[in-house]
């Protein structure tokens, strides 16, 4: 994951726990978000193409002839697979074993026997990526709700506010925005 639960609560100032973000599944929405924005699915050099067979039950991926370990695949990588027919995404691998990976509890996969070479490769989610990941969270979990949509200043008496309309696609603020920009990547096709 681009930012555990935990480390939402340290590098943000939410009010929600580390469980109640698990609960929320902000995680893997702002991830996505992320990887859209940025055009980046952060791999790594650390990668290789095979057949792959999906198992739902086991939760794990085998190969056809390449082993995980050969190409440096360890225990807690997340991974990113790209070419499936069903389950392209990001992954975290519980253990490796020759030919086999495991992934952690909770992941789901669809059963499907590979056909097609897919390719495998260990995701490297930089340090800025998970601050802003953070900030996406605390932003989605305790500011936005607080906007009335539509508002963009009021006062009552010597009070007065007032909300920037400064925002991307998806409704963040600018400056938080302007975090992604050094990730951001041209794809050509």
């Amino acid at each position: 994951m681009v930012v555990s639960a935990t480390e939402v609560t340290i590098l943000s100032p939410i009010s929600a726990s580390a469980a109640m973000i698990l609960a929320s599944e902000i995680i893997p929405i702002v991830q996505d978000r992320i990887t859209m924005l940025t055009n980046n699915y952060f791999t790594s050099e650390l990668q290789f193409e095979d057949r792959i067979t999906f198992d739902s039950a086991l939760r794990t991926l085998t190969t056809g002839s390449a082993h995980f370990e050969e190409y440096n695949f360890l225990a807690g990588d997340d991974i990113m697979l790209y070419g499936s027919y069903r389950n392209d995404g990001y992954y975290t691998i519980l253990s490796v074993n020759e030919n086999v990976a495991t992934l952690v509890t909770g992941s789901t996969i669809i059963n499907e026997l590979s056909g097609q070479s897919i390719l495998l490769s260990v995701v490297q989610w930089p340090k800025p990526i998970k601050y802003a990941a953070a900030q996406m969270i605390y932003y989605d979990v305790d500011i936005r709700p607080t906007i009335v949509p539509g508002y963009n200043s009021g006062s009552l008496g010597p009070f007065s506010e007032s909300y920037s309309a400064n925002t991307d696609e998806y409704g963040y603020p600018k400056s938080i925005m302007e975090m992604l920009v050094p990730y951001r990547m041209t794809r050509l096709m």
